[in-house]
């Protein structure tokens, strides 16, 4: 269905470019199917300033393993640490983060490749005309996130509704699941993009 379509990839705008991938939703089905493995995430360090996750896949079959870790800052833009159930979402974050990397690093990507992009497609849905498509969109922001529709516009480059395509839409569509995960915030997104500007 289109939801879990739409959480099998993420992207962020950094730099002027999109960065794009697989979620650890697709990472987390990926090793489920694989079969004969064995992966999960732990936190394996926190100090002051950063909650450090290490997430691990081993093939059985093969007989390959990796291990790969992901620093995450707790403190906020002042220096101070985060709450306690800050720090908490944003271990969880990294964890995940953590384990997609590893799986990912186990797992042939060109096995999974055709999925990813089936699922890009899949994500913008199917009987829906393309002014729905923006509009869904634009309202997951408004409504979830707090974004004003010409922030919202502004990430993706688009000065109209009108003037958002289909690549617009993936990114759209990546960046709500980055933002689910805990790969950034709404806030760090629009930075990010005015800052290309």
């Amino acid at each position: 269905d289109e939801e879990t379509a739409g959480s099998m990839f993420y992207a962020l705008k950094r730099g002027g470019k999109v960065i794009e991938g697989p979620s650890v939703r697709l990472a987390e089905i990926t090793g489920s199917c694989w079969g004969h493995m064995r992966y999960g995430a732990r936190i394996v360090e926190t100090d002051r300033r950063f909650v450090t996750a290490q997430g691990m896949a081993f093939d059985l079959q093969k007989n390959v393993a990796v291990a790969f870790e992901v620093k995450r800052r707790i403190t906020d833009k002042k220096g101070e640490t985060y709450s306690d159930d800050m720090i908490t979402v944003t271990s969880n974050a990294a964890m995940s983060i953590a384990l997609r990397n590893a799986i990912f690093k186990v797992v042939p990507f060109a096995f999974v490749k055709p999925i990813y992009e089936a699922a890009k497609a899949a994500s913008l849905g199917k009987g829906t005309t393309m002014d729905q498509r923006r509009h869904r969109a634009l309202d997951w922001f408004i409504s979830k996130q707090n974004a004003r529709a010409e922030d919202v516009l502004r990430v993706v480059g688009r000065k109209n509704v009108e003037d958002v395509g289909i690549d617009d839409l993936t990114v759209l569509q990546g960046l709500r699941t980055a933002i689910m995960d805990g790969d950034t915030t709404w806030e760090n997104a629009l930075r990010d993009a005015l800052g290309d500007t």
